[in-house]
């Protein structure tokens, strides 16, 4: 099992998330580090906790609903675009109204 990175815990914003590659071939490895053994041995719950609470208050001070709707709204627009890729229907926001 590859350890959590050690480095990733120097900064006040690495500890609210936990970095995985874009190809999820970390993700368990990650998993299995704070989850342990299938009978809970070697867990690292607290830790969990500790980065999720982290996590909830980083983005409570940091993200703006504004910015959570506009995101939204682009993986909507991406969803749709996906959906329809095999039509001929250009589905792209115009943002020149």
């Amino acid at each position: 099992m590859a350890p959590v990175r050690s480095g990733f815990a120097a900064s006040a914003h690495a500890r609210s998330y936990v970095p995985i590659k874009p190809d999820y071939s970390d993700l368990y490895d990650v998993l299995a580090y704070f989850e342990g053994t299938a009978d809970g041995q070697g867990s690292h719950r607290e830790q969990a906790e500790q980065l999720a609470d982290s996590g909830r208050l980083w983005a409570m001070d940091h993200w703006r609903r504004e910015d959570m709707a506009a995101y939204m709204f682009r993986v909507v627009l991406e969803y749709g675009r996906l959906v329809h890729q095999d039509t001929d229907v250009e589905i792209n926001f115009d943002d020149s109204s």
